[in-house]
């Protein structure tokens, strides 16, 4: 009998056993393999290989599932602005490494709030107080000539904060100062960014990444100006720096930078 006919042959034998004695998936595979040995043969194999692929497939995807929000060394995850017709006020809520160094690895990381204060005349003595989830914060701000412009940070964690009431003094005046979260409804949140960014600039990271770990670190920072963005530094061990800037609502890259 040629090779089609008995084949044609074998699947008719078993279609009428199936639409007439329903019998089990093993009773059928049986009736039909011990027609031909070498199908047996070949079943087996192609079982075993399906295994192996299966296998190889798996190992794979776990060996590239990094966590690299692990290796994040500084994260500006909030900014507070108020803004006057004589003064610029920013507060940012950050985690940030300590001792702080760009130096590819990163170190224990610790809540911050960082609050930067500019006016006309500055220059002069001048305190900061307020009072956040129970804590009165404050002191005596720092003045920089160079940027005119005065500082303060504290330990602090304001990431989840939507507005803060602060009082700024001087020596003959105090003004009153509310700010407000830039942070909207659909913006991305630090770790929605990064995965954004590893999947668009895939091969920043694969060139940083050697036996299933970063060999770098990463600067999350929420900027605003006029609108919220995301500034994202990858920083290898060399010290070499990737910038990007991404929209912070849909996660897009605007531009990338090398240095």
């Amino acid at each position: 009998m040629p090779p089609k006919l008995k084949y044609f042959y074998y699947f008719t034998i078993l279609f009428f056993k199936l639409q007439l004695y329903k019998p089990t998936l093993s009773g059928i595979l049986y009736d039909f393999f011990q027609y031909n040995e070498s199908m047996k043969r070949n079943f087996l194999i192609l079982s075993l290989s399906g295994c192996i692929v299966a296998t190889v497939a798996c190992a794979s995807a776990c060996q590239t599932s990094i966590d690299y929000f692990h290796y994040v060394s500084e994260n500006r995850n909030n900014v507070l602005v108020a803004e006057g017709e004589d003064y610029h006020l920013k507060i940012y809520a950050v985690d940030k490494e300590y001792p702080y160094s760009t130096d590819g690895y990163t170190g224990e990381v610790t809540a911050r709030t960082e609050v930067y204060f500019s006016t006309k005349g500055g220059g002069q003595t001048c305190e900061l107080s307020f009072t956040y989830d129970g804590k009165k914060l404050g002191g005596e701000m720092s003045y920089d000539n160079v940027d005119g412009e005065y500082s303060f940070s504290c330990a602090a964690d304001l990431s989840a904060a939507r507005e803060v009431r602060l009082t700024v003094r001087f020596e003959n005046r105090e003004t009153e100062i509310i700010a407000v979260s830039v942070k909207g409804e659909h913006m991305l949140s630090s770790r929605q960014i990064l995965s954004a960014l590893s999947d668009k600039s895939h091969d920043t990271f694969s060139a940083l990444t050697q036996s299933n770990e970063f060999q770098g670190e990463i600067y999350i920072r929420l900027i605003y100006e006029s609108a919220p963005y995301y500034y994202v530094g990858v920083i290898g061990r060399d010290a070499k720096t990737t910038a990007f800037l991404m929209d912070a609502v849909t996660g897009e890259i605007l531009a990338t930078k090398q240095n």
